[in-house]
């Protein structure tokens, strides 16, 4: 019908816009102090074909043990940096927000809920501005933003799901130290899908027919599978422990 059709385009320029409003929010200067030394790190990994293992910048620490954790971010900054130049930067840094928000939008999309959810990733968005510059620590704000998503999604392609989601966490446990969170998050919500079971079976919860056996091993398994890619980390346990071992450095000074 013709108010049918006039729905749809309002819902799609409704979320032009909102990616047109994240797009002039992701368009500005590389201003972060740490992106040169990303981007020497990244063209030393390409040049070498290692991962450094020792610090081979800084004349103080020169040759002490280094555990990168961020090797995978740095070589794609520099492969960015390489084909456009803080251009090709900027556009690494949009793909990966727009990333972010595509799936913010996914995991909070319910039919009919248009409005609510375009307000509430809008409102997400602004709030977060002040992270959306080019560090390794955007890239754990956007895998986790998927992994909400995939969460919410899983019991639509379970398959799917079950293969993306641990292969993403391989990426982002050699993208960033706190690439822990996806195991976390996703064992968070095993747990509390697991206690809303057992208050559905013992009638203090109003039975859901979606609640079942085979939706609770679904998501036990997608969060085993995502804690044994952590161990896919290529600097090893050094590389897996390096962030709990930070922390602990942090706490004591």
């Amino acid at each position: 019908s013709h108010s049918s059709r006039t729905v749809r385009a309002l819902s799609a320029f409704s979320l032009a816009c909102l990616f047109v409003v994240v797009a002039l929010f992701t368009v500005f200067t590389i201003v972060d102090r740490d992106i040169g030394f990303h981007l020497r790190t990244g063209e030393l990994i390409w040049q070498s074909g290692t991962i450094p293992t020792t610090d081979p910048f800084s004349y103080v620490a020169q040759g002490r043990p280094w555990v990168d954790s961020h090797w995978l971010f740095q070589l794609l900054a520099y492969a960015a940096y390489s084909l456009g130049s803080f251009a090709g930067l900027v556009s690494l840094r949009a793909l990966a927000v727009a990333t972010l928000v595509t799936s913010l939008f996914a995991a909070c999309y319910k039919r009919g809920s248009l409005p609510l959810t375009l307000g509430l990733v809008l409102i997400g968005v602004v709030a977060s501005l002040e992270r959306f510059i080019l560090r390794p620590d955007l890239f754990t704000i956007m895998f986790l933003a998927i992994f909400v998503a995939g969460s919410e999604r899983l019991h639509e392609r379970p398959r799917a799901w079950l293969v993306a989601l641990p292969l993403l966490e391989i990426l982002w446990t050699n993208t960033h130290g706190l690439a822990i969170l996806g195991p976390i998050y996703l064992g968070l919500r095993f747990a509390g899908d697991l206690l809303d079971f057992g208050a559905r079976r013992l009638g203090l919860r109003e039975f859901d027919a979606s609640c079942t056996i085979s939706t609770l091993r679904r998501r036990g398994a997608v969060a085993l599978l995502c804690g044994l890619a952590v161990l896919a980390n290529a600097n090893g346990i050094a590389g897996i422990l390096y962030p709990f071992q930070l922390f602990l450095q942090l706490r004591g000074e």
